[in-house]
């Protein structure tokens, strides 16, 4: 698929969500907030299904594991969260036409993915936020099981 492609709606796609914009320990809004003046209307995600790596590396943990590879200043209490497609476009439907799009331009970077069709009007913190908070949940508890 070439960069500026909508990505299927049955893939996933990650979020990075610093534990600084967290409310009472949980993840925020403000980790699905665009920033003014830096994101564009736009927020980067990792594609999970990413049909440009091999096979093989389509996981999750392969996806995971590229994301925080990029992550500079990393706390431990950070969450990566995932999101289905067709869950995040259909409810943002309602606010406008968001689409997760193929976005890996000049970086090379070739599951980089973009969450676009964002304004300032955008209702897009709440919508994402009930999303991944719930994902975030069920991460956590089964890390905690497998400790």
């Amino acid at each position: 698929m070439p960069d500026g492609d909508m990505l299927p709606e049955t893939h996933h796609v990650l979020r990075y969500c610093f534990s600084d914009r967290f409310s009472g320990g949980n993840i925020s809004e403000a980790n699905f907030a665009p920033r003014p003046n830096r994101d564009k209307g736009k927020l980067s995600t990792v594609w999970v299904e990413c049909r440009n790596v091999p096979e093989h590396e389509q996981t999750l943990e392969s996806a995971k594991q590229h994301l925080l590879n990029q992550i500079r200043a990393r706390d431990d209490r950070d969450e990566v969260c995932m999101l289905n497609v067709a869950a995040v476009t259909a409810v943002g439907s309602n606010y406008g036409p968001i689409q997760i799009v193929e976005d890996w331009g000049k970086s090379n970077n070739k599951r980089h993915t973009s969450i676009g069709g964002l304004t300032s009007n955008s209702d897009f913190s709440q919508i994402d936020f009930a999303a991944c908070a719930a994902l975030a949940r069920l991460a956590r508890k089964n890390r905690q099981k497998a400790s």
